[in-house]
């Protein structure tokens, strides 16, 4: 894959069309080689319900369907076994060096403090998504005599 977006999609409004064929309310892109993204404190999307998230994925640069160049790279690989060998070997060592699960705990124990550090936002949400359900399951342990766990 060379690149790819992410947008959401809200069904009951009208939907913006992104660059190379997406819509929707863009959200994140990733590209080769590129890092992840680190929002704003205090920012962040509303998800109504119904909402959903639109993937556009492209496997060549200028994202336009490219079928014969995927058949060609497809048709070398099955007739060429030591560049199958090779580019398997790559990424297999590629992934050993850059998300080996040593190497990602490393990464999140040097990122956790620093997400520690930051203030908790405090944000409004609608009550399906702030609610855990523990009222309804009090209400229903006390129907057979059960006390409600401290919270």
């Amino acid at each position: 894959m060379h690149h790819g977006t992410a947008s959401l999609v809200d069904p009951k409004e009208e939907q913006e069309e992104l660059e190379d064929g997406a819509f929707g309310a863009g959200l994140v892109e990733y590209s080769v080689g590129k890092n992840g993204d680190i929002y704003p404190e205090g920012t962040g999307r509303l998800l109504r319900a119904g909402t959903y998230i639109n993937w556009n994925l492209h496997l060549h640069a200028i994202g336009k369907e490219m079928p014969h160049s995927l058949a060609l790279a497809m048709r070398r690989l099955a007739t060429h076994p030591a560049l199958r060998e090779s580019l398997g070997r790559a990424a297999a060592d590629y992934w050993r060096r850059e998300h080996a699960p040593s190497i990602m705990v490393e990464r999140y124990r040097a990122l956790l403090p620093e997400a520690m550090a930051r203030p908790v936002p405090t944000v409004s949400l609608p009550a399906h998504l702030v609610d855990d359900g523990g009222r309804v399951l009090e209400a229903i342990g006390a129907q057979f005599g059960l006390q409600p766990l401290a919270r």
